[in-house]
């Protein structure tokens, strides 16, 4: 990396966010001497978002709140459901 420094780029990919380093690598004193290091001069781009691994995979279908109606036929109950009912 000293070599690199001020030459080329240098590319760094991670799950983990920046405040988690410390964390990671069991020493927040050495993660903040690291992080200084090579977020000088650097860009960081935070990407968030559904995992582009699982786009082929079917989504699970959220549940509807449950909620409690005297009247079954209450409009409320296919809008709760999301039947269109209005």
């Amino acid at each position: 990396m000293a070599q690199r420094y001020l030459k080329t780029s240098i590319v760094i990919t991670t799950n983990r966010s920046v405040a988690e380093w410390g964390e990671v690598l069991g020493d927040t004193t050495v993660a903040a001497a690291m992080l200084d290091r090579l977020l000088h001069r650097s860009v960081v781009i935070k990407l968030d978002g559904d995992s582009y691994r699982l786009r082929d995979q079917p989504r699970p279908h959220p549940k509807p709140a449950h909620r409690h109606h005297t009247n079954p036929t209450d409009a409320t109950v296919g809008a709760a459901h999301g039947w269109g009912v209005q």
